[in-house]
């Protein structure tokens, strides 16, 4: 059973706790569980994306003139034009492949 932690609790138990949760997941019987360890890792490659885009972002403008269109993007819209393209995607799922890299 998943025990809880206080909310106090440092970072070193926590991450201490999510990798047991996640020997548990893997190691499970029964295939749905072990089906849970899928999203787990789609959350990790998707954290990881978000962390780059705006490690990238923090040199670059705040708005950017969409040349196409003529308007002016704020960068929240950037990010998420780029989260709803194919490129996206496609890392997504090179990083759910691949997510020893």
């Amino acid at each position: 059973m998943s025990q809880i932690l206080p909310i106090n609790t440092d970072s070193a138990a926590a991450e201490e706790l999510f990798i047991q949760e996640i020997a548990k997941l893997n190691s499970a019987a029964d295939t749905q569980i072990r089906k849970l360890r899928e999203y787990v890792v789609l959350s990790e490659a998707e954290g990881a994306i978000r962390n780059t885009i705006h490690v990238q972002l923090e040199t670059a403008p705040l708005h950017l003139l969409n040349t196409a269109t003529g308007l002016l993007c704020a960068r929240e819209l950037q990010i998420r034009v780029f989260e709803a393209s194919t490129e996206y995607n496609e890392l997504l799922l090179w990083c759910i492949k691949h997510p020893d890299l």
